[in-house]
């Protein structure tokens, strides 16, 4: 996909077309730390400058204190955008963020906003624990559970992935990193880069290795790097044997 000059940069392509992702990061005045900041402008966010949405609990609010923060919609409890944000929108965003990252296409994606409010959102640092006993005191609103606080996504593999490789800078140093010279076979790392089988899956179509990995070397569920013949190609192995490529190399 990448490789078609018009898929590469669909919104180019295609100047209406939208993308959450893009439409609900910004950089701008961030209250909770008291300065400019990549923010998250709220439950649709904005297009061409302005909010998308006509419903004050829909727009952004990150720029102003919690005491001016509208609540609540209909069917609501808690300020609708604060709680999207915790709860659901910047968990689901940390393994795109990276994997971009990873495949030196940041320019591509053409937001470098998005990939600033990610890199906010994995710091854990004491201003955000401070803001959530900010949001409480001024309007009662409990953000303190372990799944609503910032610093994590919401998988182990992906925090663990962040964690390893979010300063690798470029995909040739990704895979410089995890990659030998070894020719003539199939090599199979693990995300530790360490070799864990050699078999041969050449001649395998790539939508068959999933499968192939799992019931002929019995592997778990993971993310696995396969190289042979001087390519390389990362695939994620789930059970019942679907797979999907996560990087490719040539």
């Amino acid at each position: 996909m990448l490789g078609d000059a018009a898929m590469a940069a669909p919104t180019k392509t295609y100047p209406e077309l939208k993308f959450g992702e893009d439409m609900q990061t910004s950089r701008g005045f961030c209250w909770a730390t008291n300065d400019t900041n990549y923010v998250y402008t709220g439950h649709q966010g904005i297009w061409k400058g302005e909010p998308v949405s006509k419903s004050p609990g829909w727009r952004p609010y990150e720029h102003t204190p919690p005491s001016l923060w509208y609540c609540c919609e209909s069917g609501y409890t808690l300020p609708l955008g604060e709680s999207y944000r915790r709860c659901c929108t910047s968990h689901t965003w940390i393994a795109e963020a990276l994997s971009a990252r990873l495949m030196g296409a940041m320019e591509l994606w053409d937001h470098s906003d998005f990939f600033g409010y990610c890199d906010r959102w994995m710091t854990d640092t004491h201003f955000y624990s401070l803001a959530i006993i900010a949001i409480k005191e001024a309007r009662g609103w409990d953000f303190s559970a372990d799944w609503q606080r910032q610093g994590k996504s919401w998988d182990d593999i992906t925090n663990n992935m962040w964690k390893a490789y979010r300063n690798v800078s470029t995909a040739k140093t990704f895979r410089n990193k995890l990659t030998s010279t070894l020719s003539g076979q199939t090599i199979l790392y693990n995300m530790r880069g360490q070799v864990i089988g050699k078999t041969i899956i050449s001649n395998l179509h790539l939508h068959m290795l999933g499968q192939y990995l799992s019931r002929t070397l019995q592997l778990p569920c993971g993310i696995y790097l396969c190289k042979s013949r001087g390519k390389s190609v990362w695939v994620i192995v789930r059970k019942p044997f679907s797979t999907t490529t996560m990087l490719k190399f040539n």
